[in-house]
Parts: structure tokens; sequence; C-alpha cells
């Protein structure tokens, strides 16, 4: 019989301050196994693919060594691994304990989302308001975008622009190119509209982005999804970023 110090138990994913008063704090336990296998999956499945290209790329190279494809041969296993390299570096921070390395400031926060970016068909157009050099905040709202960059490019396999205004009273994302449209169970998530007992590894990622806008304190003032275009403004209090605006 199992006692019961070892048995599994619930935890709230972010602490309770966090709730809002008029929501029901059954709605944000998850058990720590589930948590983790969860997001396991869902980094495992992203990863997967430029890996598997890396043992691909090397094994046709054995066979063809003697003969002049060899050069294309390691450019595809180069470029893999450096596309395998940079997702490790995006999710360790997005997802991560501490990302204050990455994050420091706007400009590093810039710099971060277009390497990851280059990686993909989207291109970036960052625009941030007068901030402090430095902020204790800045990992926060550093994790806060790159997952809501995760997102967005999701819809994007074929290209287009993410434009990021960021200022001290709201933080728009706004996605133009030949999209599709996101799930609507990725919608539910991220606007936290999803029981976290159906969350699957597919929407576990926009469930951690709707609770990390919970610890921030931040609701979206809009959010709209089409094929063309797909908008979110986030809503921000000043005391949120009083740290990081003049």
């Amino acid at each position: 019989m199992i006692s019961d110090k070892n048995k599994e138990k619930d935890i709230y994913l972010f602490p309770k301050r966090v709730l809002d008063t008029n929501m029901k704090e059954e709605k944000y336990k998850m058990t720590p196994l589930k948590f983790g296998q969860l997001l396991s999956s869902r980094l495992c499945h992203d990863l997967i693919a430029p890996a598997g290209a890396i043992g691909s790329g090397l094994e046709i190279l054995r066979e063809a060594t003697a003969t002049g494809d060899a050069d294309d041969i390691l450019r595809v296993v180069e470029q893999s691994s450096e596309v395998l390299t940079k997702k490790l570096v995006f999710y360790r921070a997005a997802f991560g304990y501490s990302s204050a390395a990455h994050f420091s400031g706007s400009e590093d926060i810039r710099n971060f989302l277009s390497s990851f970016l280059a990686t993909t068909k989207v291109s970036l157009d960052f625009q941030a308001g007068q901030t402090q050099e430095t902020s204790d905040d800045y990992p926060n709202w550093g994790r806060l975008l790159a997952n809501l960059t995760l997102i967005l490019i999701e819809v994007a396999p074929r290209g287009g622009v993410l434009s990021i205004v960021w200022t001290p009273d709201t933080l728009e994302c706004r996605l133009t190119g030949n999209l599709v449209t996101l799930r609507e169970a990725h919608q539910k998530a991220l606007r936290g509209d999803m029981d976290p007992s159906v969350v699957t590894p597919h929407e576990i990622q926009p469930f951690m982005t709707h609770l990390l806008m919970k610890s921030l304190k931040v609701t979206f003032n809009q959010a709209t999804f089409s094929q063309e275009e797909v908008f979110l403004s986030i809503k921000t209090s000043r005391a949120s970023h009083k740290t990081l605006f003049d």
C-alpha cells in the first residue's frame, strides 16, 4: 500500500496569487508528472525532425563520399545542426526557469527572436519604446514574447512578417502572410478556456503561454485569427512596466 506522503500530489502551475478571485483554483491544477510529460512531448516533437535529418545526412554521406555530392550533403547536415542548436537554445530560454542571459534588455529580446526566426520563413519587425538598460522584469516579458512567437510561426509555414510593437500600455503582435488558421483548441488554451484535464501535447505550449500572462497580470485586449493576419493585443498596466519604460 502506498503511503500518503508518496502519493503524487496536484500542484498549481503558478502561485495562487495570480488567479482571478472569481476563478476556481481547480482549473489550474495538474499533476507534476502530467505537466512534465506533456511539455516533454511537445519539445521532443519539434526537435526530432532536425535531429533525424542530421543522422540521415551522415548515413548518406558514408555512401557518397566517393562522389561529388559530399559537399551538398555536408551542407544539409550543417544546416540541420544549426537549426537544432537554435531550437534548443530557444526552448531553454522560453520554457526554462532562468532566462536572464537571453532577456536582459529589449535589444537582447529582439536579437534572440531574430536568431530563432532565421530558422523559419518568418521575418521580424520589432519596435520597443524607450526602455531602461536593465531590469529584473525583462526575463518574464522575454519568455512571454518567445512563447507567443512560437505559437504564431506555426500558422506561417509559407512565411510571413511578424511585427511586434511594445509600449508602456500595450504589447501588440501582428503576423501577416499566407497563413493557416490557428486550431480552435490552441486558441482556447491560449485564452485559458481549456480545462487542464483535457490538455494534450499539442495545446500545452499555448496553455503555458496563458499562464505566463496570468503571472504577469496581463490579458488580451484583442485577439483575431484569419488566413491573412493574426493580431494579438495585450493590455498591460504601467505598474507591470514601471522598471522597463521611462
